[in-house]
Parts: structure tokens; C-alpha cells; sequence
């Protein structure tokens, strides 16, 4: 008898920011554990796949790479569409495109997929910057936003942020389930109670009973 082989959940995973901030390198990398120098940039949108291991099971990853450039912003935002969470990527040696995080990007998803976790990457982090991420760490948590510095030419931090964002959709997924379970179990017994409730006759004109 063959063994049975377990259905990994599926998460879909939007990967937005400025152009040129290293978002299909970082996918490139964590897909097909490469780095390509020369790395086109995304027109449109691309898909990219993986399955993962986490703590809480497998998991199949349906990552979506979106362009930065203003002229196809409103293609990309079609593919917000039904997300699961999403990543916020910026370039470490670019101030700019970390304004553009909270100026534009975060607003622009939340306003089609309200309450996903989202996840700030700080890309190209073997470079270095004038930036203080002292700086950037306080405002994330101010936004309850958890911070990930990554490298896609060393592969560091790669990893953690799909564990991460992963284990974060898991997460909600449970509670939300144990929720819905909640919910059924109490408008259960509400019905019982109401099926074993005693009928007073209807020319009782007294109360409780007395």
C-alpha cells in the first residue's frame, strides 16, 4: 500500500517595492538558489514557485514579482488580488525607495487585502549605506512590522523572510479556524439550550414559576 503523502498548504505571496530594488533577485534566489548580476527587470508580473518546510508543515509558495515602474503599477496591482501576504522590499542604499514603503506601497496593498502580514526586506544589505537601521527597525515596530536585512548575493536573511512570512500566515490560518470552531460550538449550545428549555403553559399569568 503506498504511503500517504501529505498536501502542502498554499500561500500566495505578493513582492512589492520600487524598480531596481532587488525583488526578482530575491525571488531568483530563493527559488533556484542563484544570483544573476544581470537580472532583467519584471514587466508586469512573474510567477515563481517553491515548496518549504516550516514548523507547522509544508507549504507550496505561489510568489508573485511585480514592477516597480510607475507605468505598470496598475497591471501589477490585479495580482494584490487574493494575496496572503505580502513583502516590502526596499534597497538598503537607496532612501528613497524605503519612503516609498510607507508613502505608497503599504497603502496601495492594504487597500486591497486588508490585514495580511507583511514583512520589510532590507535588500542589497552586503552593500554599504548611509541609512541607520537603528532608525528603520523603530519605525517597523511602530508599525508592527517585522524588519528582515537580506543579501541576494550571499543568500543571508534569504531564507528567513519566506520561513517567516510563511509561519505568520500559518499562524492566523489556526486561529482563525479555531475562531470559526469557537463560534460553532457556542450557537450550538445556544440551539440545545433553547431545544431543552421547558414550555410554561400560555395561561400562566405569574413569573418564574410561582
Amino acid at each position: 500500500m503506498d504511503s500517504l503523502v501529505p498536501v502542502p498548504e498554499e500561500i500566495k505571496i505578493i513582492v512589492i517595492g520600487d524598480s531596481n530594488v532587488g525583488k526578482s533577485s530575491l525571488l531568483t534566489r530563493f527559488c533556484n538558489q542563484q544570483y544573476n548580476e544581470h537580472q532583467q527587470t519584471t514587466v508586469g508580473s512573474e510567477h515563481y514557485a517553491r515548496d518549504l518546510r516550516t514548523e507547522q508543515g509544508l507549504v507550496k509558495l505561489n510568489l508573485w514579482d511585480t514592477a516597480g515602474q510607475e507605468r505598470f503599477r496598475a497591471i501589477s496591482k490585479t495580482f494584490y488580488r487574493r494575496s496572503d501576504a505580502a513583502l516590502l522590499v526596499f534597497d538598503w542604499t537607496n532612501a528613497k525607495s524605503y519612503g516609498s514603503l510607507w508613502s505608497y506601497w503599504s497603502t496601495e496593498v492594504q487597500k486591497v487585502c486588508e490585514d495580511i502580514p507583511l514583512v520589510v526586506v532590507a535588500n542589497k544589505c552586503d552593500l554599504e549605506s548611509s541609512m541607520d537601521i537603528e532608525e528603520v527597525r523603530e519605525e517597523c515596530d511602530r508599525r508592527n512590522v517585522c524588519l528582515i536585512r537580506t543579501s541576494c548575493v550571499s543568500g543571508n536573511g534569504v531564507e528567513d523572510v519566506f520561513r517567516h512570512i510563511s509561519s505568520e500566515v500559518l499562524v492566523r490560518r489556526v486561529q482563525a479556524a479555531n475562531e470559526a470552531v469557537s463560534l460553532d460550538t457556542i450557537a450550538g449550545s445556544s440551539l440545545y439550550l433553547q431545544r431543552q428549555a421547558p414550555h410554561e403553559p400560555a395561561s400562566r399569568g405569574y413569573c418564574c414559576g410561582y
